[in-house]
C-alpha cells in the first residue's frame, strides 16, 4: 500500500526577532494549515491520542535538563531541508473504537 499521509503542513524555520523572557529561543518554528489540512490535522490528532491511551505508549516530559517522566502520549515528526520543511505524518489505520 503506498504512503498515504493523514495531513500536510508546509513548516519554516525562522530567526527569532524578538528575544523577550528568561530563556528566549533562537529560532521559532511556524506551521502553515489550509483550512482542510487543519481539520485532518486535528482528527489526526484525536486519532493518535486515543491510540496512545489504547497502546500504552510514552513520552519523555522533562523535569529540568537531567530529569524526565514517561507519561501517556505519542510523537509527530516532521522533515526539514534547510529552513523549510513539511508535517505529513502517516494516516493512522483504522481500528476498532480507538
Amino acid at each position: 500500500m503506498p504512503f498515504q499521509a493523514a495531513f500536510k503542513s508546509k513548516v519554516r524555520i525562522v530567526d527569532n526577532p524578538k528575544k523577550e523572557g528568561d530563556r528566549p529561543a533562537d529560532q521559532k518554528i511556524v506551521a502553515d494549515f489550509t483550512v482542510p489540512e487543519a481539520m485532518k490535522a486535528a482528527q489526526w490528532l484525536v486519532d493518535s491520542a486515543k491510540k496512545a491511551q489504547a497502546e500504552g505508549t510514552t513520552v519523555r516530559v522533562y523535569s529540568d535538563q537531567n530529569n524526565y517522566g514517561e507519561v501517556p502520549g505519542f510523537a509527530m515528526w516532521g522533515s526539514l531541508w534547510g529552513t523549510s520543511g513539511n508535517f505529513s505524518p502517516p494516516a493512522i489505520e483504522a481500528e476498532e473504537e480507538l
